[in-house]
């Protein structure tokens, strides 16, 4: 892949990181929206603990006006550091988008873990230096690739990559609202599910031959253009076969996109 150099790496990934979070709001799950809720949860995780042993969360959420104004920090600090990638304010960013993304499970209560990249992505962007940003730009890369290749691996150790009847069954059950009330594209579901079934292995076969291929990026940075045009792929697969939005995953692409040398742009 073509390498650009550090400035422009990271007024792009801010955009990005800007891009996804509005996406967020669009969906409808800003802290605002999601605020007072009738409970939080918490879980078997030790982080989400820390911080409601704290108390955070649950006083963000108990107050529409600081849930606003998390919500719009998120919003300022990223148009801000699109422009100033430098600044101090840099730092702010990923504490504040960790706690939007506890108060969200919490109030959700169910642990999605799509928040990460961007998380992990404005760490990056809290590094100075060429060395230590390719570093950790290296660290998501491989977080990537392990989780893809961790997902492929688990259908197998499971045996179900290997079941011809497991995507029709996931369509009867991820798409019932459409299946059975009609709207969307309740035709495709009711044909891949049922007498397209012979259609629907193919495609759960081949979801998990390209979770697989990612192993590539273990051993050569030379697929890199391929992998990012897998992880693409199987995104924008998930929302249109398993209405999933889980857009906020490709931002790892951003991660296989090389850093120029300072030497090579004089």
């Amino acid at each position: 892949m073509k390498s650009i150099n550090l400035l422009q790496w990271q007024r792009s990934a801010w955009a990005f990181v800007l891009l996804f979070f509005l996406l967020r709001l669009w969906q409808g799950v800003g802290l605002w929206q999601l605020s007072a809720p009738p409970t939080t949860h918490v879980l078997g995780d030790n982080f989400y603990w820390a911080l409601h042993l704290l108390q955070l969360p649950q006083w963000v959420l108990a107050r529409p006006l600081a849930a606003l104004l998390v919500d719009i920090l998120l919003i300022v600090l990223p148009i801000w550091l699109i422009y100033r990638p430098a600044s101090p304010l840099r730092f702010a960013h990923a504490p504040l988008f960790i706690l939007y993304a506890v108060c969200y499970n919490s109030a959700q209560g169910h642990h999605t873990h799509a928040w990460i990249a961007s998380a992990a992505l404005s760490l990056h962007l809290c590094l100075n230096g060429e060395e230590p940003a390719r570093w950790w730009q290296q660290a998501g890369r491989y977080y990537a690739c392990g989780a893809m290749l961790a997902a492929g691996l688990w259908k197998c150790l499971r045996l179900t990559a290997f079941s011809a009847e497991q995507m029709p069954n996931i369509l009867t059950q991820q798409q019932a609202q459409y299946i059975f009330d009609g709207g969307g594209w309740s035709g495709a579901y009711l044909y891949l599910s049922g007498e397209g079934a012979a259609f629907s292995a193919p495609l759960w076969w081949g979801a998990v031959l390209l979770e697989l291929s990612f192993i590539i990026g273990f051993f050569t940075r030379k697929a890199d253009a391929y992998l990012v045009g897998a992880l693409l792929l199987f995104v924008l697969a998930d929302y249109l076969v398993m209405s999933l939005f889980f857009f906020e995953f490709a931002l790892w692409c951003w991660f296989f996109v090389p850093i120029k040398k300072t030497e090579e742009g004089n």
